[in-house]
C-alpha cells in the first residue's frame, strides 16, 4: 500500500509525516513548491501525465478541500487512475456545519464552498468504489517543525498587539486539536481501515471544550 500525501506543508502535515520516519518508502509527496519531492500543481487545469498512483493507494490531502475535490475531478475525467485508489482521506472544516446558517455572509460563503467539496469527493468516492473518510476539525492549533499554525499564533499576535479586543456578546463553545493528534487520528485511520463506521464525515475536537473568551484568556495566561 503506497499513501499519497498533498498539502504537507503546515503543522498536520508535518506532524503526519513524522509518523513515517522510519517507513519513507510508503509514503509520495506532492508540491508545487519543493524540488526534493513529485511537483504537482493543485490548481493546474491539465494533469501531468507523469503523475503514478499504482494499485492499491491511499490519497492523504492536507491541502484546500476546495483545490483537492478539484483536483480529483480533473484525475478523473483525464485519467484512469482513481481506480488504483482504494481510500481517500482529506481535512475539511467543522464550518461546513456549524457555519451553514451564519447571519455573516462570509461565513455562508465559506460554509458553502467547504460543504460542495466535500459532496464532490463523497460522490467521486462512492462512483469509484473508494473508501471515503472526510475529517472536520473544529479548530486546529500547535506548530510543528518549522509550521505555525494560523489561528493561535495569529491570536497571540493581537492580543500582543491591540490595546484591547471587541468580541461578541455570544462566541459560541470551541474544542481545539493539536495537529499531532489529528495527524495520529489520520494515521489510526490508515491502519485500521477495515474496522470503521460507513459514515464518511467525521466531526472531531480535542478532549476540552470552552468558550471563545476562556479560550483567550487561557492563551493570554501563558504570554509574557
Amino acid at each position: 500500500m503506497k499513501i499519497h500525501l498533498f498539502g504537507y506543508s503546515n503543522p498536520v502535515g508535518q506532524a503526519f509525516l513524522d509518523l513515517f520516519s522510519n517507513k519513507k518508502n510508503n509514503i509520495n509527496l506532492y508540491s508545487k513548491k519543493d524540488k526534493n519531492v513529485n511537483y504537482l500543481d493543485l490548481e493546474n487545469n491539465v494533469i501531468d501525465l507523469s503523475l503514478k498512483i499504482g494499485k492499491p493507494a491511499v490519497l492523504v490531502s492536507f491541502a484546500p478541500i476546495w483545490l483537492f475535490s478539484s483536483f480529483l475531478e480533473r484525475l478523473e475525467r483525464q485519467t484512469s487512475l482513481l481506480r488504483n485508489v482504494d481510500m481517500i482521506i482529506c481535512c475539511s472544516s467543522s464550518s461546513s456545519v456549524t457555519k451553514r446558517y451564519s447571519f455573516n455572509q462570509f461565513d455562508k460563503e465559506l460554509s458553502k464552498s467547504l460543504y460542495n467539496s466535500e459532496e464532490i469527493i463523497k460522490n467521486l468516492s462512492f462512483k469509484n468504489n473508494i473508501k471515503c473518510k472526510i475529517i472536520k476539525p473544529a479548530l486546529i492549533y500547535g506548530n510543528v517543525g518549522k509550521f505555525k499554525d494560523k489561528n493561535i499564533n495569529l491570536i497571540k499576535r493581537a492580543i500582543c498587539l491591540l490595546p484591547f479586543l471587541i468580541l461578541p456578546n455570544k462566541s459560541g463553545l470551541r474544542q481545539p486539536i493539536h495537529a499531532k493528534d489529528l495527524a495520529t487520528f489520520v494515521y489510526s485511520l490508515i491502519k485500521n481501515k477495515k474496522n470503521q463506521l460507513n459514515n464518511p464525515d467525521i466531526l472531531i475536537g480535542g478532549v476540552e471544550t470552552f468558550t471563545y473568551i476562556e479560550m483567550l484568556e487561557r492563551i493570554r495566561s501563558k504570554l509574557p
